[in-house]
């Protein structure tokens, strides 16, 4: 479909916080709470959740005419949790 101008792209994203969201509910559990947080720490190299936010510029990068030239990808947004390809 490139030849027509569709281009396909995906977005791959990480551990997400928002209230409202898997993480948050989580975290509502005292108990567990530093758990997550040891997990995130240990696994994310940027050791820190993303926020919607982030997720939503590459989207909206993706989208643009300055990806005009970017198809066939999957952005991974992950603060580096994705270790090799």
């Amino acid at each position: 479909m490139g030849a027509a101008g569709v281009r396909v792209n995906a977005v791959a994203p990480g551990n997400v916080f928002f209230p409202g969201g898997s993480w948050a509910r989580k975290f509502e559990d005292a108990g567990s709470k530093a758990l997550f947080l040891e997990y995130i720490e240990r696994e994310v190299p940027l050791r820190r959740f993303a926020t919607p936010r982030e997720i939503a510029d590459v989207v909206v990068f993706l989208a643009s005419a300055r990806a005009g030239f970017v198809t066939g990808a999957v952005v991974a947004v992950d603060g580096g949790q994705l270790r090799s390809v």
